[in-house]
């Protein structure tokens, strides 16, 4: 699909309000002094002339590429199936078969390109990104700009699109993802539920709709310019266009085969008769020198003949990149790579040949001829079929089948050196399809022979890894630029609990540097990882709970939630606290000193100054006992909580850097609620003591939890447990997805 723009409520386009954005405008700019009928007459003869060099250079980047293209259809062809295929003036044609003649296809190139395409998205690239300096803003930007970034590819699919730039790809050698901005796109959610205009969205053009000059250059972004073409019908073009388009317009292309030949991709394809029934559209992103037409660059989109919109002050968006992001398979040293289909089709054809001979050659076997003496039998009852009885004259001799020589040892040798061919070629050998070689158990010994086949294809994995980097970072460009109110994003935060707030342009304005972390698009053996973290088990490196929780195995989630609840409701409370307002911390800490003075003087300890005297009143441990639970945190510790797992998990944030990053207020409360715990436990623990117990773990998991310091006892946490005392403000929130604007309302 196009470069989608906004509507101009007046014309109703949806072209005409990028103008608007970029600070440019589709309209001629009128000359001081000058006439507006001759100012319209130059706009006009000025739209002639680059609705001609458009066109001249996108049937010029057509014609010099048609050897490629070609070449792409007959890959195409062949992992469709088409296999018996010749190419006649850039045309493909079935070859006629021979009667009698056995014609199998065994498609070995499908197979191939999908274990190829599986290898290459079987893992998510890493993410990060870097702070512009080490302010705590910066800091915090660059965790802000993650977050987008996460959202973005789950919300819009970028797995979805990658998987489709990958396979085509594999077929063809080069696969595109495209970065765009849509206006049009209400997005309801965004500005606290007020809702936004416009989004970031991505696609997979094809490479047959992508046109580039140089063909030496392999950096698309060297390239002097772009051209994305596609075809709309004619009521789609004029929805976007408006009034640019004449009323009397007519199709002019064939939207079935002028860019490509969709029967490559088991579509219908056209009619050579068949009537045009589309626009062709040709949207230019120009860099500036590429001509002096636009001294400047930018983005130029022309129907047919036909200047649709122009933005004459360089590409209209602020990371000044084309919106594309190239992926390469096989590199050839130029622009375009090629496919490994290509090494392949010989062997495939090979492959077919043998095939067909082993047929035939049973066959014949099978039902062989026979040697027949002229006059003996009456050839035409002769049927041969099984158990059929045939009359033979007297005194002529019976039929006598034909001996056939069968096909020598060296024929299945053949096919196994064509498979082993296919396996070195294509980099895929037993290991990298889930077979284990014979002779080989040892899990190092599996992980570097998949390595061997990964390494094979590391430039492919770090063209994905470039173009994942160079789509993120124009993602997070386009929301600094066209985010105008704020967005409402979530993510998976560290401990793996998804985080939920708004944000805006100023929060990642500082955090756009976002990086690739290298070989994260590697594929991973889960049967080499599962057995490297058996052997650190194993060793006693890492406890078992938590290296069964490393395994990540599917059908023990269900285990996961149960010994997990201690840990989920400790984070959920992290979450919570983080997002308290700070000024309701500094209220209820007011009231709190207000009640507090208040009891004193009510119980007569003041000094001699009339004030009240804590340090005197804390000699009475009952009166001491009451001013620790006003003293405590807002967040109350109840009885059921395990305190020893609940002071591991805060205790563990507090020396994280998003701890460091919050307000200090939320920093006094976060040590207040870790002390209350481990009164809690104290007073737990005597209590067991006071009652001749021991202190053990929770009986639901059989005891203590592995990997723990220790476990608290299932008594009652006494005096120091819960405090069910009015007016806590944490009593019932669910805090774990709100977002921030939420929790300090």
């Amino acid at each position: 699909m196009p470069l989608t723009m906004m509507g101009d409520s007046r014309k109703g386009t949806q072209y005409d309000r990028m103008a608007v954005v970029t600070g440019s405008t589709s309209e001629g700019a009128i000359v001081d002094g000058l006439p507006e009928a001759l100012q319209n007459h130059v706009d006009s003869e000025n739209d002639k002339k680059i609705a001609k060099w458009v066109k001249d250079k996108y049937e010029k980047c057509k014609s010099d590429r048609g050897g490629i293209q070609n070449q792409w259809y007959i890959n195409l062809a062949f992992y469709k199936g088409d296999q018996y295929v010749q190419q006649i003036r850039g045309k493909l044609i079935n070859t006629p078969e021979i009667p009698n003649r056995v014609r199998l296809k065994i498609n070995k190139i499908r197979p191939a390109m999908r274990t190829q395409v599986s290898r290459m998205t079987s893992q998510k690239p890493t993410a990060t990104v870097l702070p512009s300096s080490s302010e705590d803003d910066d800091i915090l930007a660059a965790e802000a700009g993650e977050s987008v970034w996460e959202h973005l590819s789950d919300s819009e699919e970028y797995q979805r699109h990658l998987t489709s730039a990958c396979w085509w790809a594999s077929n063809t050698g080069i696969g595109y993802i495209k970065t765009e901005w849509d206006p049009s796109f209400l997005d309801e959610d965004a500005n606290d539920g007020k809702g936004a205009k416009g989004k970031i969205k991505y696609s997979a053009p094809t490479p047959f709709h992508v046109h580039v000059p140089n063909l030496l250059e392999q950096n698309i972004e060297d390239q002097p310019f772009v051209i994305h073409t596609f075809t709309l019908t004619l009521e789609e073009v004029k929805n976007q266009f408006g009034d640019k388009i004449p009323v009397d317009k007519a199709p002019t292309v064939v939207s079935t085969n002028e860019i490509m030949e969709t029967q490559y991709l088991n579509l219908k394809g056209a009619q050579s008769n068949a009537m045009p029934d589309s626009c062709l559209v040709m949207e230019a992103w120009i860099k500036p020198g590429a001509s002096n037409l636009f001294p400047k660059g930018g983005l130029v989109i022309v129907v047919d003949d036909i200047v649709a919109y122009k933005s004459l002050e360089g590409i209209p968006h602020k990371h000044r990149q084309y919106p594309f992001a190239k992926i390469d398979d096989v590199l050839s040293g130029g622009y375009y790579s090629t496919s490994v289909i290509e090494d392949l089709i010989p062997l495939q054809k090979e492959y077919n040949r043998n095939r067909s001979q082993s047929v035939e050659s049973r066959n014949i076997i099978s039902k062989p001829g026979f040697f027949v003496q002229e006059g003996a039998v009456d050839i035409s009852k002769w049927r041969a079929t099984s158990g059929q009885i045939i009359p033979v004259k007297p005194g002529f001799a019976n039929p006598v089948p034909i001996t056939y020589q069968a096909l020598p040892p060296s024929h299945a040798q053949d096919l196994d050196n064509i498979n082993r061919d296919f396996e070195d070629i294509s980099g895929q050998h037993q290991v990298s399809k889930g077979a284990t070689p014979s002779g080989v158990t040892a899990a190092t010994a599996i992980s570097f022979l998949q390595e061997q086949d990964q390494s094979f294809m590391a430039p492919t994995y770090n063209s994905i890894e470039l173009a994942t980097q160079k789509v993120a970072r124009q993602s997070l460009i386009l929301a600094v630029q066209y985010w105008d109110e704020p967005r409402l994003i979530k993510a998976t935060g560290i401990d793996q609990v998804m985080s939920v707030r708004y944000l805006s342009r100023s929060d990642i304005k500082n955090g756009t540097d976002i990086r690739i972390e290298a070989g994260s698009s590697l594929p991973v053996s889960k049967a080499a990882r599962n057995a490297f973290f058996m052997d650190l088990i194993n060793r006693g490196i890492i406890p078992g709970d938590k290296g069964l929780e490393l395994l990540n195995l599917p059908n023990m989630r269900s285990y996961y939630a149960i010994i997990k609840v201690d840990e989920n409701q400790a984070t959920r409370e992290n979450i919570r606290l983080r997002q308290t307002d700070p000024m309701e911390i500094m209220q209820a800490r007011e009231m709190a000193n207000q009640q507090k003075m208040e009891y004193l003087v009510s119980v007569g300890m003041v000094g001699p100054d009339g004030q009240p005297d804590e340090s005197m009143a804390r000699q009475d441990p009952v009166i001491a006992q009451l001013l620790d639970k006003l003293d405590r945190a807002m967040m109350p510790v109840n009885d059921w909580d395990n305190h020893e797992i609940h002071i591991y998990i805060h205790q563990r944030f507090m020396k994280s850097q998003g701890f460091e990053n919050l307000d200090p207020a939320i920093q006094e409360e976060f040590k207040k609620h870790v002390e209350d715990h481990k009164s809690a436990q104290q007073s737990a623990q005597l209590t067991q003591l006071m009652m001749g117990g021991t202190t053990g773990g929770n009986p639901e998991l059989g005891g203590g939890m592995p990997g723990m310091p220790g476990q608290e006892s299932t008594g009652q946490a006494g005096e120091g447990g819960q405090d069910s005392g009015a007016g806590n403000q944490f009593s019932g929130v669910e805090g774990s997805t709100q977002p921030v604007d939420s929790a300090a309302q």
